[in-house]
C-alpha cells in the first residue's frame, strides 16, 4: 500500500502512532513532573520560616485559576503534571505541624 516511509500518505499513520505513544507516555511523564513538584515544595518548606505564605498563595492560585482542589485520583494520575492543591496544602500543613 505504501511505497516508501516518506510517502505523504503515511501522514495519518504517523499522527495515529504519535497520539498512541503520547497517551502511553503521558502518565509516566506526569508522575515524574509531580515528583519534581513535591521536591520543589519540600525545598520551599525548608527555605522559609513559615509555610503560611505558601498555603495562602496556593489558595489564591486555586481561586484565580478556578482549579479543582481535589480531583479524582484517576484524573490526577493521568492528566495533572502538578500535585492537586489539596495534596500540596496537606503537605504544607503536615510540615508546619512537624516544625
Amino acid at each position: 500500500m505504501f511505497e516508501e516511509l516518506s510517502d505523504f500518505a503515511n501522514l495519518p499513520l504517523l499522527a495515529l502512532v504519535s497520539v498512541a505513544l503520547s497517551l502511553l507516555l503521558m502518565p509516566a511523564l506526569n508522575a515524574f513532573s509531580r515528583f519534581n513538584e513535591r521536591q520543589a515544595d519540600r525545598y520551599a518548606f525548608e527555605s522559609v520560616a513559615s509555610v503560611q505564605p505558601f498555603i495562602s498563595s496556593m489558595n489564591k492560585l486555586a481561586e484565580q485559576n478556578l482549579a479543582e482542589r481535589k480531583p479524582s485520583k484517576w484524573v490526577e494520575w493521568f492528566f495533572h503534571s502538578h500535585p492537586a492543591i489539596s495534596r500540596r496544602l496537606a503537605a504544607a500543613e503536615e510540615w508546619a505541624k512537624r516544625e
